[in-house]
């Protein structure tokens, strides 16, 4: 789980994105969202969807695409 900073940060940066989405009569949504060599298993399940659920500003995100780098 990431430290409480991390998440603020995060949880802060996606209410400016809900309420520029909003403001401009869009649908706020993560359009890349990843990271290369993710060091946690259960990033996904235990860090970024709790932040998600956060709270009603942070569950307004309509959906995410997310990446990984992989290498041959």
């Amino acid at each position: 789980v990431r430290p409480p900073v991390t998440r603020d940060i995060f949880v802060h940066r996606i209410h400016m994105l809900v309420q520029m989405a909003e403001a401009h009569g869009k649908i706020p949504a993560l359009t890349e969202i990843g990271n290369a060599g993710i060091p946690e298993a259960n990033w996904w399940t235990h860090t970024l969807l709790p932040a998600l659920n956060h709270d009603a500003q942070m569950r307004k995100v309509a959906w995410m695409l997310v990446w990984r780098n992989a290498y041959n």
